[in-house]
């Protein structure tokens, strides 16, 4: 079993690193493999403390779970890895104490703006209106200056809403509207009711 990151200089160009079930105790030793390494698998070792993982400039990908992270103090570390994306956490000291509070997830959402995707499941962030009309007309969508964008649409973290997604999303809440128009029209009017299939 291995113990220590160590030899790394041959493999300068090395972009996945696996090496879990381990009995790895520290992250120092990568710093060969600093400006390639993409994705790293260490889970199941015996890691405390995440010191070296700034190393890591180019890391969009880190399986760090069932180790021994126990503070936000080391876990913020991962702060320091500018393109980190994707982490698996689940399994450490502080992970099972914050899940266990039910406040995991929002907490590493606050932390780490980055992150994607957590623990296997995509990270979702709430869209103010404003946000939503500004990425609407970034997708040269013609807004209506005098709609109602009272709703609030949820979107993957770090995903522009642009070309069919916008457009359904935009089809899907004038069909709404318009439900809800004849819904009104019908109680506050004679007018019949709108009929459809064979009669």
């Amino acid at each position: 079993m291995i113990e220590k990151l160590t030899n790394f200089s041959n493999f300068s160009q090395l972009k996945v690193l696996s090496l879990g079930r381990n009995n790895i105790k520290s992250l120092s030793g990568l710093e060969a493999v600093g400006d390639t390494l993409e994705q790293l698998w260490i889970s199941h070792n015996i890691i405390e403390k995440l010191k070296g993982i700034n190393a890591l400039k180019e890391l969009k990908v880190l399986y760090i779970s069932c180790n021994m992270v126990k503070d936000w103090g080391e876990f913020m570390k991962l702060a320091e890895v500018p393109k980190l994306e994707e982490l698996n956490f689940v399994g450490n000291p502080l992970e099972e104490k914050m899940s266990g509070e039910g406040i995991w997830r929002e907490e590493v959402q606050r932390r780490l703006g980055g992150i994607q995707k957590l623990d296997g499941l995509p990270l979702i962030r709430e869209v103010s209106d404003d946000a939503f009309r500004e990425q609407a007309n970034d997708g040269n969508l013609e807004e209506d200056p005098s709609s109602d964008y009272a709703y609030k649409v949820k979107i993957y973290t770090g995903q522009a809403i642009g070309g069919n997604l916008l457009n359904n999303l935009v089809q899907l809440a004038a069909l709404a509207d318009l439900r809800d128009a004849l819904d009104e029209l019908q109680r506050n009017s004679s007018a019949p009711a709108f009929v459809t299939g064979n009669q």
